[in-house]
Formats: structure tokens, C-alpha cells, sequence
């Protein structure tokens, strides 16, 4: 939270203190119950989350919304992540242009930036526009 309100962030998240899983699930039934107006556009990967949170994260992110995180360099993150962008099929997207940034592609759709960063962007209509300047849109909803 300290990161989020050194960049002004705080109207743009909602902090939960519980386990993934549980916020994941309490999130689609705010939304079920229209506590909240619409489901995340992001979600962040924080260590030690497994790839059953992986799967929930996914079964409640918006199309063309994107799963972030880091610890890279951990084992048992690598391996969850690869097996989700494999089990999902994504498409291949372009990296960014910025040399400075050293981005990689290990699995198609999963890409890794600076400091042990990675994202998948869920792109299950093939509708989502991924830019080599790192922003992204959902195409079927302008």
C-alpha cells in the first residue's frame, strides 16, 4: 500500500486484507451482489500465491484485463505462470520497443520485464490490441 500511495493510486484500488483466493472470490460476489460496478482491469501477483490463485485471478478478470507480477527469479512462480499462459493458449505478443526495458517472451503471451516483472494479458476473443509501446485496449468494447 506504501507503493500505491507514493504514485496517488489510492482511488483506483481496493485493499483487502486477506488471502488471495478469498479476495478474488469476495470480489466476484461484490460484484454479483452489485456492491461494486465491475470487476478488476488488473490484478497483481504477489509472492508465494500458487497457481490456483493464478486460475481464480483469471476466472475473474475483465477480456483484455492483465495479471501482474513479479518474483520471476522464484521457482514455483516461473513454473505457475508458464503452465497458465500454456494452459491458455495466448497469442504472441510484440515487445516493447524500449531497449532500456529488456523485455522477454519465454512462453507466447507471457512477458517479462525489469526487476523479475511479468504480465499475461487474458485475450480468450482474440479482440485485445497489445502495443510495443506497452499499453494495451480491448478492441470489442470501445
Amino acid at each position: 500500500m506504501a507503493n500505491v500511495a507514493d504514485l496517488g493510486h489510492e482511488d483506483m484500488i481496493l485493499p483487502i486484507v486477506v488471502g488471495g483466493l478469498v479476495g478474488m472470490k469476495l470480489l466476484a460476489r461484490m460484484k454479483e451482489g452489485g456492491r461494486i460496478d465491475k470487476l478488476p482491469d488488473i490484478i497483481a501477483h504477489e509472492k508465494d500465491e500458487t497457481y490456483l490463485e493464478l486460475t481464480q485471478a483469471w476466472s475473474i478478470l475483465r477480456e483484455c484485463g492483465a495479471i501482474i507480477g513479479d518474483d520471476w527469479d522464484w521457482h514455483d512462480v516461473r513454473g505457475d505462470v508458464e503452465k497458465l499462459a500454456k494452459e491458455k493458449k495466448l497469442p504472441t505478443l510484440p515487445l516493447y520497443d524500449d531497449p532500456d526495458i529488456g523485455t522477454q517472451q519465454p512462453v507466447s503471451g507471457l512477458l517479462l520485464g525489469p526487476n523479475n516483472q511479468w504480465f499475461v494479458i487474458k485475450n480468450t476473443s482474440g479482440g485485445c490490441n497489445y502495443r510495443k509501446d506497452g499499453s494495451w485496449k480491448n478492441m470489442l468494447h470501445q
